[in-house]
């Protein structure tokens, strides 16, 4: 029984066809990954992101109203959460300062949180 060869045949030799197009996003998501790295590894943009955080820092613990209590101090005494300052602490998470004598340029705080906010 003879067949003609049309859509669904299989090639003669065992010859696969070339496959010419790419995916649809793959030249976009190539050139975005590389713009990324470059951006990451500018040493310029590194120093003024440092900068800009250490200004932030600490323009926000001097406008803060409570100076002496620590991040999880409560005006009764109680532990709270130290971002919403309103729930109870049910744990304690770790978050980065900024520090220039510490050998990576941060230290670990660990701040009192309740879990929702």
């Amino acid at each position: 029984m003879d067949c003609e060869q049309g859509i669904g045949a299989p090639l003669v030799d065992g010859e696969q066809e070339q496959q010419t197009e790419e995916p649809p996003f793959g030249g976009r998501r190539q050139y975005k990954r590389e713009y990324m790295r470059r951006w990451r590894a500018d040493a310029g943009r590194h120093a003024r992101e440092r900068s800009k955080r250490k200004e932030w820092y600490h323009g926000r613990k001097s406008r803060e109203g409570c100076q002496n209590c620590g991040p999880g101090a409560s005006d009764r005494g109680g532990r709270v959460c130290g971002f919403c300052r309103l729930r109870p602490s049910l744990k304690t998470v770790v978050r980065l300062q900024i520090c220039e004598s510490a050998p990576g340029g941060y230290v670990e705080v660990r701040i009192p949180y309740c879990g929702q906010c």
